[in-house]
């Protein structure tokens, strides 16, 4: 494409995470692959072996305490950044925003900082010690970076005036990049065997994300007793409440109405949303990050052909009122009015996915990366 044909830089991307699980970093990879050499640094890599030539990851981090993790990350980022002397440094979520200002003021590097959250502080609320250290953070190297990138146009627009940004940041929505996603049905059969459906005509309830019970799952677990007994609910993910969640659901489990897969690499989750009749997307109703939330889901179970039923933060609400491709539930909503809901639209597939089409032309991943390539482009000039 022409928009990059005049670049070609060495690129480093800093993730305190793991690259098999991060969508969001895995397409900018690819979005900005044209326009020169990557060089990865993440946390872990559990799956060598689907890596490009050109990354490379922080490995033998070890089960040291968090603390101590992090600083020998900033460490060791700091040691293959002195190496390599990249042109353009990317930190990847608040978490690497400190290690990339400083790897870009000690190299001369350009510096990008994608926000993967939004974590200013909310007026009238108390912050803890811990999201205070990162917020400072995060305001020192937004302060300090050549581009800033948020996860839409709502969190662009809060960051720009909380922080005072002279140019409103790049808006990078969560848009799932389909070609790089799709595995064969045969091997998700063999890998997910427990996801299929065991008998013609059961209905299956998928959540996929972090199992944090702050974000209201055991509402739609509890709906499953105002639903038929074909019905099961299926969770594909980890987080701090997965084990609490099991104990919650172990009457479910031994219905053989509720399945916890527990966490998935991100290029299975299309295949497995694939086999679902309903995708679940469920927040808090409090914290801007919340509120303003941006959900890979919303794409994921479009492309997968997957209706959604969803709470209503304003970014969702707007998406589901305007394509209609699926049913939105408030935070008054009991598990007996959920359960009505998602029986309206497992029972509905059919409808609902017709009008996935129009929400996926409307929404293409190729086009976001088009933009982040020329924001990046002009950005780079600049300099």
């Amino acid at each position: 494409m022409k928009e990059h044909s005049s670049i070609k830089t060495d690129f480093m991307i800093i993730l305190f995470g793991n690259i098999d699980y991060d969508g969001r970093v895995q397409r900018l990879l690819e979005a900005i692959e044209p326009l020169g050499k990557q060089y990865l640094l993440d946390y872990k890599c559990v799956n060598n072996k689907n890596r490009n030539h050109r990354l490379f990851s922080i490995l033998a981090i070890g089960k040291a305490r968090i603390v101590f993790r992090h600083v020998l990350f900033w460490l060791k980022t700091v040691t293959k950044a002195l190496a390599k002397r990249p042109k353009v440094v990317i930190g990847c979520d608040y978490y690497a925003a400190f290690p990339a200002l400083f790897v870009s003021r000690i190299t001369g590097a350009m510096l990008i900082y994608d926000a993967h959250e939004l974590i200013i502080p909310e007026t009238g609320k108390h912050m803890s010690i811990r999201g205070l250290f990162w917020y400072i953070l995060e305001k020192l190297t937004i302060k300090q970076a050549d581009m800033v990138i948020a996860a839409n146009l709502d969190r662009a627009h809060l960051m720009m005036k909380h922080y005072s940004l002279k140019d409103l940041p790049t808006v990078v929505r969560n848009i799932y990049q389909s070609e790089n996603g799709n595995i064969k049905t045969d091997e998700a059969n063999k890998l997910y065997s427990d996801l299929l459906r065991r008998y013609p005509g059961e209905r299956l309830i998928l959540y996929q994300g972090n199992v944090s019970l702050s974000r209201g799952i055991t509402r739609i677990l509890d709906a499953l007793n105002y639903l038929p007994e074909y019905y099961r609910l299926i969770i594909a993910g980890d987080g701090p409440d997965l084990q609490e969640l099991k104990i919650i659901g172990k009457s479910f489990e031994q219905k053989g109405r509720f399945t916890v897969l527990g966490r998935v690499e991100n290029r299975f989750l299309i295949a497995i949303a694939r086999f679902a009749d309903v995708g679940i997307i469920t927040y808090p109703f409090e914290g801007l990050n919340n509120i303003y939330c941006s959900p890979n889901k919303l794409y994921e179970y479009a492309n997968a052909g997957l209706p959604v039923v969803a709470t209503n933060q304003p970014p969702i609400k707007q998406a589901i009122e305007t394509f209609r491709i699926g049913e939105l539930v408030t935070t008054s909503d009991s598990p007996r009015q959920i359960a009505q809901v998602l029986m309206k639209v497992a029972e509905n597939k059919k409808d609902y996915q017709q009008q996935l089409k129009s929400f996926l032309e409307a929404n293409r991943w190729e086009d976001e990366a088009l933009r982040l390539r020329i924001a990046m482009i002009k950005v780079i000039k600049r300099i």
